[in-house]
C-alpha cells in the first residue's frame, strides 16, 4: 500500500524534529511514512541535511533511560508548540525533570517557570 503524502502539519513536526537532532529515520517511523518522503519534504522547505553522524538526538545521550525517542519526539513537539512542562511530562508519562534534562540535551531552549507577562492583569 502507498503511503500519504505528508500534510503541512507533520512536514512541520518533521523540520521541527530535525533541528532538534532527530534522525531522518526516526522521524519517518514517528510519522508512519517513508525515509524519502521525509527527506524530500525537509529538502522542499530548504533545510540542508546534516553531514552522516551529525548531531546525536537527544535520545541517543544520557537521559535515554528515562525518556525513549517517541516519548522524546512527543515533548518537543508539545513544549514548543507552547505546552506547559507539566503537561508534557504527563504526555510521555515521565517527570518533569526528565522532560527539562531531555529537551535541555535537544538543544530546547527551557522558558522561564511561571505565567509569561501576557497573564498578567494591568491594573
Amino acid at each position: 500500500m502507498r503511503r500519504q503524502p505528508l500534510g503541512a502539519d507533520q512536514v512541520e513536526q518533521a523540520a521541527t524534529l530535525y533541528s532538534h537532532g532527530f534522525s531522518i529515520a526516526a522521524i519517518a517511523s514517528y510519522l508512519d511514512t517513508s525515509y524519502n518522503n521525509v527527506r524530500q519534504n525537509l529538502e522542499r522547505r530548504g533545510i540542508e541535511r546534516r553531514s552522516r553522524g551529525g548531531s546525536r538526538p537527544a535520545a541517543d545521550r544520557t537521559h535515554a533511560r528515562t525518556v525513549n525517542v517517541q516519548h522524546g519526539m512527543t515533548a518537543v513537539l508539545l513544549y514548543t508548540a507552547g505546552g506547559p512542562l507539566e503537561a508534557v511530562a504527563a504526555a510521555a508519562g515521565v517527570s518533569t525533570s526528565a522532560v527539562r534534562e531531555y529537551l535541555a540535551d535537544a538543544g530546547v531552549p527551557i522558558r522561564p517557570r511561571g505565567r509569561s507577562s501576557r497573564h498578567h492583569r494591568k491594573s
